[in-house]
């Protein structure tokens, strides 16, 4: 069941929206930060530390990290090789993905990707 979130720091609709656009806007670059972020929406860095924990339940880093590995991941189903999908996707390098990826997964991306295709045959 979905619980209401009533944050102690309520932020417009619109706000909540704009953060999480600019993010995705954002992801493929590896230099993206809660500082740069904090410049472009113009709220603190504590502010919106508090936003990723109140509405999303997680980190900032955590949720820049998710969105980077959805994205490679796609990249990977669509061909592409690991450093490119690392690369175009915003991690700063391949031992970054990787690490992301095992963390999420407990398992490397080569080990993934050849359980799925063992899978699906």
């Amino acid at each position: 069941s979905k619980r209401e979130l009533t944050p102690k720091y309520k932020l417009e609709k619109s706000a909540y929206e704009r953060i999480i656009e600019i993010c995705l806007e954002n992801y493929k670059d590896s230099t993206f930060s809660l500082e740069k972020l904090s410049k472009l929406i113009g709220l603190s860095s504590r502010t919106l530390s508090r936003f990723f924990f109140v509405y999303l339940e997680m980190s900032f880093p955590e949720f820049m990290s998710n969105l980077r590995l959805n994205a490679a991941i796609n990249l990977l189903r669509g061909g592409f090789n690991v450093t490119q999908s690392a690369i175009n996707s915003g991690f700063g390098s391949v031992r970054t993905f990787n690490r992301a990826f095992s963390k999420e997964y407990n398992c490397t991306p080569k080990e993934y990707f050849s359980l799925a295709e063992s899978g699906s045959k």
